[in-house]
């Protein structure tokens, strides 16, 4: 099922990059961590909580590696990339550590151009919900200091799952790295995603404050901290599918609201999913410094 590609933002107002995104083939996902004899479990980049960035936090090389990424990467999206791949790195430290980084960084460079950085980013097969998409990420970022915040607002995710002009189908495209629900079926990551939504939908309904650091979503929104917990709550009233509009609209709403996941979903996916699939990586030195470090502090 060879799907047509999707350019998301003529303009990258914060980065001055095009984005878009791509889709994927009828084969089976590949692992990225092939030259790992033990591939690793996605749920190993996306399992952690405030005490990843208490870790992260005493590394004494953080602020090198965001010195050598401030001028590629909104600060926003490498601080989140930096706390998943310090996550990853922590509890897999036999993995293919050259390997893991030249996923990360390849990876946050397709995130730049597919959404510029910022979660609230919907786009169908017609390119309806693009131009919104962008419209509303300037508006989120009008009164912000360039330079210092990019972050989308639960109003314009709203916005955009009310946007009639959108055909949420399973080519749907949502979040970071615009991700689509027909990334549940079996033959990509349906497996996978089948294991982790039952817990998250679990900490939505018991723990949304857990479930509000495990996703990095205070890297994703200016929204206080209660609202966006209060929106988790609301997601335990739906369930993500790939087969209907309303299970699309769910699939959706995760995507957007828990940038972790939808980081974890990209890395585990092949790049012939995505249009950006050519772009350069990016801030490798810095997940080189970063490996250094925690590979010291877990041995």
């Amino acid at each position: 099922m060879q799907k047509r590609s999707v350019l998301l933002f003529v303009l990258a107002i914060a980065s001055g990059l095009s984005s878009g995104s791509a889709r994927a083939d009828s084969k089976k996902f590949e692992n990225y961590f092939e030259s790992n004899p033990t591939p690793v479990e996605l749920e190993d980049y996306w399992t952690w909580g405030e005490s990843s960035r208490e870790f992260m936090n005493t590394l004494d090389v953080v602020s090198e590696a965001e010195r050598l990424c401030s001028r590629v990467v909104n600060p926003q999206l490498r601080n989140l990339f930096f706390e998943i791949f310090t996550n990853y790195l922590a509890n897999n430290p036999n993995s293919n550590v050259q390997t893991a980084i030249a996923r990360f960084s390849k990876v946050m460079a397709m995130a730049m151009k597919e959404s510029a950085g910022v979660p609230a980013v919907i786009a169908d097969m017609r390119l309806n919900g693009s131009a919104l998409s962008m419209r509303l990420y300037s508006a989120d970022n009008r009164r912000r200091e360039r330079g210092t915040t990019y972050r989308s607002s639960l109003s314009s995710q709203r916005t955009l799952l009310a946007n009639k002009s959108i055909r949420f189908n399973q080519q749907t495209n949502f979040g970071l790295l615009q991700m689509s629900a027909d990334r549940m079926m079996p033959v990509f990551l349906g497996n996978i995603i089948a294991r982790m939504h039952p817990e998250l939908k679990q900490l939505a309904a018991s723990n949304p404050s857990e479930l509000y650091d495990r996703c990095g979503a205070s890297w994703g929104y200016h929204d206080d901290r209660s609202e966006v917990e209060r929106e988790y709550f609301e997601l335990t009233k739906c369930d993500p599918s790939y087969r209907s509009a309303a299970g699309v609209k769910c699939f959706g709403r995760w995507m957007m609201l828990c940038p972790t996941m939808n980081v974890s979903l990209a890395l585990a996916t092949t790049d012939r999913y995505f249009q950006t699939r050519n772009v350069k990586p990016v801030c490798a030195a810095s997940f080189k410094v970063l490996a250094r470090a925690i590979l010291t502090k877990v041995e």
